[in-house]
């Protein structure tokens, strides 16, 4: 995918290339048909589409991202989240690694 034709704030799609560069797998997570801010983005876990991470600069500072997570109602229809605010680039990064199931670049899936 490439990341410079995506409709996204130049900040979001800097984040993307950077992780792009790191983690295996992150051109195939993102929704880029779901309507978001052009300070945001969606990404979808590969094999589980309840799994989500909406990743957004508004009202962040500067460097910093929002993330919330979605996680797949396991007993109903409530869909569970997780809020983490003003957070630096490696947490975001750890943060979808676990949430997203992705690997380092270079490192084969466990």
């Amino acid at each position: 995918m490439n990341f410079f034709t995506l409709d996204r704030d130049p900040t979001i799609k800097q984040l993307l290339i950077s992780l792009d560069t790191e983690l295996s797998g992150i051109d195939s997570c993102v929704d880029a048909d779901f309507a978001t801010d052009s300070k945001a983005i969606f990404l979808r876990h590969r094999d589980n589409a309840g799994m989500c991470a909406y990743i957004y600069t508004v009202g962040q500072r500067d460097n910093r991202y929002g993330v919330q997570l979605e996680f797949p109602p396991e007993n109903g229809p409530v869909l569970a989240m997780e809020t983490y605010e003003n957070i630096g680039y490696n947490a975001l990064k750890d943060i979808l690694m676990v949430h997203l199931d992705l690997a380092e670049a270079g490192v084969p899936p466990n």
